[in-house]
């Protein structure tokens, strides 16, 4: 008896029609997505909200087409969407014998810290912190253990800012320093176009983009709605 209840309910399973399968299909896919989605539109207003950080500034990087708010700490939903101060290093503003760090993600949606591996020394990196726009370039770049930090302190009469993201991408086993040195500001820091911004400035490439995935994400639904039908099929030709 248990196995014949047991052999109707998966047949019953295997016969969902194949407009049901997709609608769930569908539904599954748009709860993964939407919550990402919805962060890109609204993040800097719900998320860092609800972490209670604030935008103490914002950093530059014209080489790598980088332009991120600061937040006061580093909690999740503020390094979502920019970058964090570590509160335990020198406060952004500068000065003689300061060290300021600034960590990000790599490897998100968006694009935050993830090219700062690209950087050269002498490449410049902009702070923008209340009224004032600081210059710095890069001196060195380093790898170590999540937990060094030796690095990251003051120097007598340097002005020294840090960037850290973890590396290698998606494995993040280590953290990745750039580290660069305050230098007189030459005036020439643009602003950086944001991920909307490129949006509206190459509808085409976008559009592409989009129905690619539409057209991989129908023939994935396609290929499990047909291997469920088959399925079905077979199974009726056994009873």
């Amino acid at each position: 008896m248990l196995r014949l209840v047991f052999t109707m309910s998966y047949h019953n399973m295997k016969r969902i029609s194949s407009k049901k399968l997709l609608s769930q299909v569908l539904i599954k896919v748009v709860a993964v997505l939407w919550p990402r989605l919805s962060q890109l539109s609204t993040a800097s207003t719900v998320d860092v909200q609800q972490t209670e950080a604030t935008t103490i500034g914002a950093v530059i990087i014209p080489k790598i087409k980088v332009e991120l708010p600061v937040f006061s700490n580093s909690s999740t939903s503020a390094l979502d969407v920019g970058a964090g101060w570590l509160p335990q290093s020198s406060p952004l503003g500068g000065g003689e014998s300061t060290h300021a760090v600034i960590d990000g993600h790599s490897g998100k949606i968006l694009s935050l810290f993830t090219r700062i591996r690209e950087l050269k020394k002498g490449d410049p990196i902009y702070i923008k912190v209340k009224s004032q726009t600081l210059e710095y370039k890069v001196t060195s770049k380093s790898t170590h253990s999540p937990t060094y930090v030796k690095d990251l302190v003051p120097k007598h009469g340097e002005d020294l800012l840090t960037l850290i993201t973890c590396t290698p991408i998606y494995l993040n086993t280590h953290r990745l320093h750039v580290t660069a040195k305050r230098v007189p500001f030459d005036g020439k820091v643009s602003g950086v176009k944001t991920w909307i911004q490129w949006i509206f400035d190459h509808p085409l490439q976008v559009l592409g983009s989009v129905l690619i995935g539409l057209v991989m994400l129908i023939s994935v639904i396609w290929w499990i709605v047909q291997h469920r039908a088959n399925d079905s099929r077979k199974e009726r030709r056994i009873q």
